[in-house]
């Protein structure tokens, strides 16, 4: 089934129909919308990890690589090196190299 996007009610009900199903309204994507933008987020990856891109202070581009279940060693093994900080079993910064 083809959907036509750019059809205003059409993009609004799907939207909505994820909203529900998340158990969101349209007020808390504002308020993430708003909490992203004071983090200086500039992407969000989702998926196994899911990655949350931003830029810090220096205005390099930095990532949280977020683990739905806590990584395995040899996961951990993966982030051997200094553009990478473990910071949780589930969580890693990545700085730009």
């Amino acid at each position: 089934m083809d959907l036509d996007l750019k059809d205003a009610n059409t993009k609004d009900k799907i939207m909505d129909s994820i909203f529900n199903s998340l158990g969101w309204n349209k007020n808390t994507i504002k308020t993430l919308k708003e909490k992203l933008d004071k983090a200086d987020c500039i992407g969000i990856e989702n998926g196994e990890p899911s990655v949350i891109y931003y830029r810090d202070n220096n205005k390099e581009e930095c990532s949280f690589i977020v683990y739905d279940k806590p990584m395995t060693d040899s996961i951990r093994r993966d982030y051997q090196g200094e553009e990478f900080h473990i910071a949780s079993n589930k969580l890693v910064l990545k700085k730009s190299e």
